[in-house]
């Protein structure tokens, strides 16, 4: 928590329009509302480069993000200004292509989520260009493990609020935003769950 900055964050939100208006979407609706204290978990429909700051822009409350850093082939976590930035950010590095990297990454969020904080998590892990056009992608199960670990380590469940993101037009984007309600798992078999409560608000 100590490389997360609220300066650059509301720095962030400040020109998220401007960001939008480069990435030609505009948010047109907004359902639904993440309580603003307690820990959660926020699985989100990931469909456009925009979606971290439109969720970013609409909740207001502090969020970490798992991010995976290796979608060019190399991990930009390797970079001194661009790890730096994403801890700043509240983005928590994961390098998928070398999973030793990530030994200590488990714990570090089930401490995040002890000290009362909320995690987002995009568990289809690439946008949908990435994906060859697939609207919805392969579904990870990791939101689901770590929310059974908290409840282990905890002694009680935690929420976790699903969020679709639904785009429509062309040129500039119209999208729209629906969070659903707290979703509690129970065992690895609830993702299938999950992900359907995800393509039914997207």
């Amino acid at each position: 928590m100590k490389y997360y900055s609220s300066i650059f964050v509301n720095l962030v939100k400040l020109i998220t329009p401007i960001i939008l208006f480069f990435l030609k979407t505009k948010i047109t609706n907004v359902q639904g509302k993440i309580p603003s204290n307690g820990p959660l978990l926020i699985a989100a429909h990931h469909e456009e480069l925009a979606d971290q700051y439109i969720i970013n822009a609409q909740i207001k409350r502090r969020l970490f993000w798992v991010a995976d850093t290796t979608p060019f082939g190399v991990c930009l976590a390797d970079t001194f200004f661009i790890k730096w930035l994403m801890l700043k950010l509240g983005a928590i590095p994961i390098d998928k292509r070398n999973p030793k990297r990530n030994v200590n990454l488990f714990c570090y969020l089930v401490y995040l989520l002890g000290k009362g904080e909320a995690i987002v998590f995009f568990p289809e892990s690439y946008i949908r260009s990435e994906r060859e056009g697939k609207r919805f992608g392969e579904f990870k199960d990791g939101i689901v493990r770590l929310a059974l670990e908290y409840e282990k380590r905890f002694n009680k469940r935690i929420p976790i609020y699903p969020i679709g993101l639904c785009y429509m037009g062309k040129g500039i984007k119209k999208v729209s935003i629906s969070i659903g309600k707290a979703f509690f798992v129970s065992n690895l078999e609830d993702k299938k769950r999950l992900f359907n409560e995800i393509k039914r608000l997207s």
